[in-house]
């Protein structure tokens, strides 16, 4: 439920609503959802790991929709804008 905090009283009970539900909440309830939540973490390789050396990636303008080839890589991104040879837009995403 979203309330803004300029609705004044329904904020206030709605935070108070909160409150008795945290107090409620026990130290053995907290480490069990975390044991769980730690157990269903599915590791995945980082596909930003693979553009820490230069790597033949396809870039995309999401202004005009241009898309080009060029070895990119962090350190390259860091240094210097991207920007679409065609429409000059700097809205430019690497397509992994």
């Amino acid at each position: 439920e979203w309330c803004s905090a300029a609705e004044g009283q329904r904020w206030a009970k709605i935070m108070r609503q909160v409150e008795e539900l945290r107090a409620g909440v026990t130290a053995e309830e907290v480490e069990q959802t975390i044991e769980v939540l730690r157990e269903a973490k599915v590791p995945v390789s980082s596909k930003v790991w693979k553009l820490k050396e230069p790597t033949p990636a396809t870039l995309r303008c999401l202004r005009c929709g241009h898309e080009w080839q060029e070895d990119y890589s962090m350190e390259k991104a860091q240094n210097e804008e991207r920007m679409c040879a065609k429409c000059r837009s700097n809205s430019v995403r690497v397509l992994i």
